[in-house]
């Protein structure tokens, strides 16, 4: 096996890349509290967090997974099939 220098990748590159390999729990656990409330709102009260900042930082999340966990309707929130 080659070692990094070998492979000529910069180490600041292969931690950046470690960093994105890692799930999100933050994002995880902001997931399930919305699921186990049933909508954005509820789960924002329950978290101390304002709504918005609760929909950007799942939105963050559901970008870094690359899939739509979550679809809003004005009842709440309903689970997708990912």
């Amino acid at each position: 096996m080659q070692s990094v220098a070998e492979r000529a990748v910069p180490t600041s590159e292969q931690a950046a890349h470690a960093l994105r390999a890692l799930p999100d729990w933050e994002g995880a656990r902001l997931f399930l509290e919305i699921v186990r409330r049933g909508s954005f709102r509820a789960a924002a009260d329950g978290l101390n967090l304002s709504v918005n900042a609760l929909r950007r930082r799942f939105t963050m999340f559901e970008d870094q997974l690359g899939m739509i966990l979550l679809t809003r309707h004005t009842d709440g929130i309903r689970l997708t099939s990912e």
